[in-house]
C-alpha cells in the first residue's frame, strides 16, 4: 500500500510567500515586515487574505521560496521514473538498485488490471522467477547493479521527494487529473490529503488543472474532457480544443 508522509517543511511557509510577494510591491523594507510578523502585528489571517489574492495571479517566483519534503514509501520503480519527470522546484533521491541488495527488497507492485484480467497466477510467478535469477546472479558474483536488470518495473523503491509550493501545485494539477497513470495519481492525491491536515489554507490551492484554483482550464483533447465525470462538475470550464 502506498505511503506518503510530509515529514518536513519550511518553517512558516506563509511567512516565506507573503514576505517574497511583499518585496515586490511594498515600499516597505522585508526585515521590518519579518518582525511586525514575528511580533503578532501581522497575522495569519492578515497574511491567508493577502496571499488569497496573489497566490490566484500569474506571479509565481514568490511560491518557490518556500520548501515541503515528502517520504513516498512502496510505489514501483515505474512510478518513480514518471515523477523524475518534474524538474524545477523539485528535487528527489530514491532507493539505490547499485548498493542496496535487493534480496530483502524484492516487494513488487501491482496493477489493480492485472486482477480484473486474471493474470494474478503468472504474475506470482513471474515475480519468483525474477527474484530468483537475482538471487543467481548475487550468488554468483555479479554486482547488484547487473543483477537489478531482472527484476523489472513492478519492483517496489521509494522516494525522498521535496517540492516548492510552485512544483507542488504543478504536480498535483498535472497528476490528479483523471489521465494520469493510477499510481502517481495516488500519491499526488495522498499529498494533498497530507497538506490539508498540516498546511489547510495552502492545500485550498492544490487541484486538479481544471478546478478553480487553477482557474478551470482542461488542457486535454475534447474527447477526453468528455469522458472525464469530475471536469463537467466544474464551473467555468475553458477547454483547450483539440486542434489534430
Amino acid at each position: 500500500m502506498i505511503e506518503v508522509v510530509l515529514i518536513d517543511s519550511s518553517k512558516n511557509p506563509l511567512k516565506d510567500m507573503y514576505i517574497a510577494y511583499r518585496n515586490c510591491y511594498s515600499k516597505e523594507s522585508i526585515i521590518r515586515v519579518s518582525n511586525d510578523i514575528d511580533s503578532g502585528k501581522i497575522t495569519d489571517d492578515d497574511m491567508k487574505r493577502y496571499l488569497s489574492k496573489s497566490l490566484m495571479g500569474n506571479h509565481i517566483s514568490p511560491t518557490y521560496q518556500t520548501i515541503f519534503n515528502f517520504a513516498i514509501e512502496h510505489i514501483s520503480r515505474s512510478c518513480t521514473a514518471q515523477a523524475n519527470r518534474s524538474k524545477v522546484g523539485a528535487e528527489k533521491t530514491e532507493m539505490s538498485g547499485r548498493y542496496v541488495d535487493l534480496r530483502d527488497r524484492t516487494a513488487f507492485v501491482t496493477p489493480p488490471s492485472f486482477k480484473r484480467f486474471n493474470v494474478i497466477d503468472k504474475w506470482a510467478k513471474l515475480q519468483q522467477h525474477m527474484i530468483e535469477f537475482y538471487d543467481i546472479c548475487i550468488k554468483q558474483g555479479i554486482p547488484k547493479e547487473d543483477a537489478r536488470f531482472g527484476l523489472g518495473l513492478g519492483l517496489e523503491s521509494r522516494l525522498s521527494y521535496s517540492f516548492s509550493f510552485e512544483a507542488l501545485r504543478k504536480f498535483i494539477s498535472e497528476r490528479t487529473c483523471y489521465r494520469a497513470q493510477w499510481e502517481i495519481r495516488k500519491v499526488a492525491n495522498k499529498m494533498k490529503i497530507q497538506m490539508k491536515k498540516e498546511h489547510p489554507f495552502l492545500a485550498g490551492y492544490l487541484g486538479k488543472a481544471c478546478d478553480s484554483c487553477n482557474g478551470g482550464i482542461c488542457y486535454e483533447s475534447e474527447a477526453d474532457y468528455y469522458d472525464c465525470k469530475a471536469a463537467k462538475k466544474c464551473l467555468n470550464i475553458h477547454l483547450i480544443e483539440d486542434k489534430k
